[in-house]
């Protein structure tokens, strides 16, 4: 069962703990005006941009991180 922890979604499978820390689509800036919006989304550099993560915290630890090879995920896992 996925439940809200702060704007991450959360969920247990086998009593390990899983967020989701991003969405699955990328937005286009809400300020922008709508025309503007229409074409960022069919630029290709805006496309290929990179997001960082800030402030990516851990309760406790975490002993491995990695990165899927199409470099959209990262995996975190420790105690």
């Amino acid at each position: 069962m996925a439940v809200r922890v702060g704007n991450m979604k959360a969920m247990s499978v086998n009593g390990v703990q899983m967020y989701t820390i991003s969405s699955q689509q990328r937005s286009v800036a809400t300020w922008l005006n709508p025309k503007k919006q229409r074409a960022l989304r069919k630029d290709k550099e805006y496309q290929q941009r990179v997001e960082l993560l800030e402030d990516l915290r851990f309760e406790t630890a975490t002993s491995k991180i990695k990165v899927t090879p199409d470099g959209e995920y990262i995996i975190a896992s420790g105690a």
